[in-house]
């Protein structure tokens, strides 16, 4: 067997143990002292069906109008602050399936990916809701760019979202993709 092969292997039974313990243990990661904020976060999008039910500028607003951090937006999710070291993406116009495939990602290949990815924390109403640990965007400075370069390079797999530079963010003092699945 080649070692590719191996690897893929290894990865494909990494991913499926993960996969079949992964829904019992989705509401069960602590946000700490922030607890409060994201129960009242997961209470207001519960009240929501999530599927093509509200574009990203009506969700902001709504978000923004409740009191809630927002830090950033995509395509299909919108970034909510939870204090200095969580955020919560939350998947506003689809089943989750952003935010699961973010998490299994993360979960299947993350002796591969840690330290070169921001790491996933937990999911909530049904992958609707991903906490993820904070990262700081970064900057236009030659610093960031050469840094971001190097992230890059130094990449153990190949990511579409790796592309882009907004999806890259300062984490523990590292570089790292913070957006990995859109």
């Amino acid at each position: 067997m080649s070692t590719d092969l191996a690897i893929s292997a290894i990865a494909a039974l990494a991913l499926a143990a993960h996969l079949s313990s992964r829904r019992g243990a989705q509401g069960s990661a602590s946000t700490g002292p922030h607890e409060a904020e994201l129960e009242r976060l997961l209470d207001f999008v519960s009240r929501y069906d999530g599927v093509g039910g509200f574009d990203s500028v009506e969700f902001f607003g709504l978000l923004q109008r409740e009191g809630f951090e927002v830090v950033g937006a995509g395509g299909s999710r919108i970034v909510v602050g939870l204090g200095p070291h969580l955020v919560a993406k939350i998947d506003y116009d689809t089943d989750g399936s952003a935010n699961r495939a973010e998490a299994d990602l993360w979960h299947g290949f993350r002796e591969v990916l840690d330290g070169h990815v921001v790491p996933v924390v937990g999911t909530r109403l049904d992958d609707r809701v991903l906490l993820m640990e904070r990262a700081t965007p970064l900057l236009e400075t030659a610093r960031d760019k050469r840094e971001l370069k190097r992230a890059r390079r130094e990449l153990p797999m190949k990511l579409e979202e790796a592309e882009w530079d907004f999806n890259w963010g300062r984490h523990g003092g590292t570089v790292k993709l913070l957006d990995y699945v859109s």
